[in-house]
């Protein structure tokens, strides 16, 4: 690993190594051993505006692609990309992964519009998928002809954590919207309050349930905005509005309430 780098001699000197270490995790030993980091041989980086900080590990048949006018992909010292991940970047997006962040295998990164930026000591779970853009809905335009739109930048905060709620719809109307707001008292941390259109959970990075109404009787999820710290244990309060119009429109109710996850 001596001679391991990005470019064509660095990728060959990498191939005679990783002839002689373990597949998967047990290769990533290998990227301590230089600066330049580590690129597996199937690894393919087709990208001219890409920067490796110190003892990046980019794994197995992962994909670093940048499409006509691609913003730049940037990650910082040590971070890891596992297997068949894929990450690129297209007109008007970019990549910021920060440090001792791990991107698991099968992970979908792909900045378009609007950038995406993952903080340090993040761990993403495996079969995530990022973009912070969509196809428009033009009538009578098929989606091929429909133009790119984003709402902003996806911004994942360090070492980030979520909290996730069971709702039960116990009135007689029906749902559409919900804010979550909660104070981690034992850090003192607060996350933002979220405002979402549907009622979602997620399993990892897997959507497992994701509805745009929540009738009377049935029940849904909503997750909270990120904490840097594990919240675990930690005695905590949550403020909760559902309101029976999209954006936290028309008739609202507002629980307030502590909880320990």
């Amino acid at each position: 690993m001596r001679y391991a780098g990005p470019d064509r001699f660095g990728r060959l000197a990498t191939r005679m190594a990783t002839i002689f270490s373990p597949p998967y995790y047990g290769r990533t030993y290998l990227s301590n051993l230089n600066t330049k980091g580590y690129i597996a041989p199937s690894a393919i980086v087709h990208h001219n505006n890409v920067r490796f900080g110190h003892n990046v590990f980019i794994g197995d048949h992962v994909v670093i692609y940048q499409f006509k006018n691609g913003g730049s992909i940037e990650f910082d010292d040590r971070v890891k990309i596992f297997g068949h991940s894929f990450l690129q970047t297209g007109s008007g997006g970019n990549i910021q992964i920060g440090e001792n962040t791990d991107i698991h295998y099968c992970c979908q990164i792909s900045a378009y519009k609007s950038d995406i930026c993952i903080g340090s000591q993040v761990q993403v779970a495996p079969n995530c998928a990022f973009y912070p853009y969509n196809h428009g809905m033009m009538p009578g335009k098929s989606m091929r002809e429909q133009p790119l739109q984003s709402k902003g930048d996806i911004i994942i905060g360090d070492g980030a954590w979520r909290v996730e709620f069971t709702i039960e719809n116990t009135g007689p109307v029906t749902l559409e919207s919900i804010s979550v707001h909660v104070l981690d008292t034992i850090t003192d941390e607060q996350t933002g309050i979220s405002t979402m259109n549907s009622f979602m959970a997620a399993g990892g990075c897997d959507l497992v349930a994701d509805e745009d109404l929540l009738f009377p009787g049935e029940s849904g999820y909503t997750i909270s905005f990120d904490l840097s710290a594990d919240p675990t244990d930690h005695y905590s309060f949550a403020t909760i509005k559902a309101c029976t119009q999209e954006n936290l429109e028309g008739n609202c109710l507002v629980r307030e309430f502590n909880f320990t996850p």
